[in-house]
């Protein structure tokens, strides 16, 4: 599977002679990015438009970049050396660009792992829940009030009873954020410090729980009014510490770095690999 294939050295990076092409990809999507999230304490109009223009970034983003990288090569006559009036040494031959990381642990990994952290966070907010926040749906009803405005109006004793529309909310968000970051930590880890578990369950929970705190606020003014911050610290270093154990435990593989889209996830097309 593409996601364990050992098949290219690791040590072994090919260079690319070009540069990528300009695009307004990146653009188009971080301004959908923020009109979705400035829609969640607006209007859901705001919040739609943004998703269809992050759909579009998305779209013409990933066609820059499949099957294969659009590249503006680079000139040989921009690589030769100047002629000089006085002897110099002959220039050693070109080395393979370094790109870092070099390794990556299994997607999948990331995947499974951002499950099991979410379990573990889950665990933990529920924990909370039972002993003075208000029974169990009292959390899972908040985190769905950062995508649904209209809870904000609810309250506490609305809170804490099961909704099935909030769970399933909830529910996705919890996944999608989740799983998110698990594969985000496929990446990240290997080019942490000596101790990646460490790292990953302690010091970039600490980091996004500081991040929320200056932002909750604004993105959920619901859950803000309701959290019980060392509970949430507690509940983003359970995620930490078990998506980050699973992840490392996993058998690192070439990020096949500078190889196309095409040929590092080896999609079929056409019948050929």
């Amino acid at each position: 599977m593409w996601w364990e294939d050992e098949s290219v050295p690791m040590n072994k990076v090919p260079y690319m002679n070009g540069i990528p092409e300009p695009t307004s990809a990146p653009m188009i999507t971080a301004f959908g990015v923020t009109l979705l999230a400035a829609g969640m304490v607006t209007n859901g109009w705001v919040a739609a438009g943004g998703a269809v223009i992050l759909v579009v970034g998305l779209v013409i983003w990933f066609s820059d970049v499949f099957p294969h990288e659009r590249i503006d090569p680079i000139p040989e006559e921009a690589n030769a050396a100047p002629a000089l009036d006085f002897a110099v040494a002959a220039p050693k031959a070109h080395a393979a660009r370094p790109v870092y990381p070099e390794v990556v642990y299994p997607y999948r990994s990331g995947v499974v792992g951002g499950l099991i952290g979410g379990v573990a966070m889950g665990i933990v907010a529920m924990g909370w829940g039972l002993t003075g926040g208000g029974g169990i749906w009292l959390p899972i009803n908040l985190l769905s009030a950062a995508v649904m405005p209209s809870i904000g109006s609810a309250d506490e004793a609305t809170l804490r009873l099961f909704n099935a529309e909030w769970f399933a909310v909830a529910l996705g968000i919890h996944l999608v954020l989740s799983v998110s970051s698990g594969v985000l930590y496929t990446i990240a880890l290997p080019i942490m410090f000596r101790w990646p578990i460490l790292a990953g369950g302690i010091l970039v929970p600490i980091i996004l729980s500081g991040l929320v705190w200056a932002s909750l606020s604004i993105v959920n003014p619901t859950l803000d009014r309701h959290i019980s911050w060392p509970w949430f610290v507690a509940s983003q270093i359970a995620f930490g510490i078990a998506c980050g154990w699973w992840v490392s435990g996993r058998t690192p593989v070439s990020a096949r770095a500078g190889g196309s889209l095409a040929d590092r996830f080896q999609i079929d097309r056409g019948g050929k690999r």
